[in-house]
């Protein structure tokens, strides 16, 4: 009998500081009762347990809530995607992306993307205050240089 070498690779944006946080997960990981992966910041954590029926519980920080979401995924869902993403229930901004690394580190990659993108529609709608204390500080730069003085 050969086993599967079940793995994903798990990932979300820190509301605190904004790092992108990256971590595998292998089904073997699970079979304690919790997994922590906390930002270097200290900022944020996201939870994982494993619970009845394999699925699996999810405590995701959210760049926009005040506090973390929680999502239950099956066992298929969370192995066994290319690429899964969790959206804010509040804004429909993915918050969390489960998969294969490449496509993890991607979808990480467009989330940072979009984040300007809001960033330049709340200026086109003449936003005067904009704050950046939830980005990192390569994507804040480019924030700045966006802002270019249109705001505070």
């Amino acid at each position: 009998m050969v086993l599967k070498n079940t793995e994903s690779t798990i990932a979300y944006r820190c509301p605190h500081c904004g790092s992108g946080i990256l971590a595998m997960v292998g089904v073997f990981a699970l079979s304690g009762d919790m997994i922590k992966l906390k930002c270097d910041c200290g900022g944020s954590e996201l939870l994982i347990q494993k619970c009845g029926e394999g699925k699996i519980r999810l405590t995701v920080p959210c760049m926009f809530c005040p506090k973390p979401h929680q999502y239950v995924l099956s066992h298929a869902a969370f192995f066994d995607q290319s690429i899964y993403t969790i959206p804010c229930g509040m804004t429909g901004v993915d918050i969390c992306f489960i998969g294969h690394k490449d496509e993890v580190l991607s979808a990480l990659s467009d989330n940072e993307k979009q984040l300007l993108d809001m960033l330049k529609e709340a200026l086109e709608a003449g936003a005067d205050i904009i704050m950046l204390d939830n980005m990192n500080l390569e994507t804040m730069q480019e924030a700045v240089r966006i802002i270019d003085g249109k705001a505070l």
